[in-house]
């Protein structure tokens, strides 16, 4: 501990854009929202080593439904929304363990649908966030 990266290696392999999304992903709600914070925590989990383990910065709790969710981003900011929205978005296409991976797609095309949204493929996100 406290050599090298927070981040798990899998982080590396993104494009610069891509990490950069993913971390812009990885704050709190800016205010009370039980149901997002849990998923905060699990973004956070699915990324980097936890540095402290006597907090609740990172832990995995009972996942909320894609309800539940949709209910407290309704009234988050658009911004916030946006980039945990991506953060779940990058971890579904590229994170290394399946489970991992399929539950964070889960939640992002139920959140794009609930939002009536269209979601992006792999290919659209990596030519969104292709470096230049």
């Amino acid at each position: 501990m406290g050599s090298g990266t927070v981040l798990l290696p899998w982080v590396s392999n993104l494009s610069w854009k891509q990490q950069s999304t993913l971390l812009s992903a990885l704050r709190g709600p800016d205010h009370p929202s039980l149901h997002v914070k849990k998923v905060s925590r699990w973004l956070r989990m699915a990324c980097q080593n936890c540095a402290d383990t006597t907090t609740g910065y990172m832990q995995q709790l009972n996942f909320p439904t894609v309800k539940e969710l949709e209910a407290e981003l309704m009234f988050c900011s658009t911004h916030f929304t946006l980039h945990f929205l991506y953060g779940l978005e990058i971890i579904g296409y590229y994170h290394p363990d399946r489970d991992m991976a399929q539950h964070a797609r889960d939640y992002y095309q139920g959140l794009v649908s609930e939002f009536a949204m269209r979601g992006e493929s792999k290919e659209e996100l990596e030519a969104r966030l292709q470096d230049k």
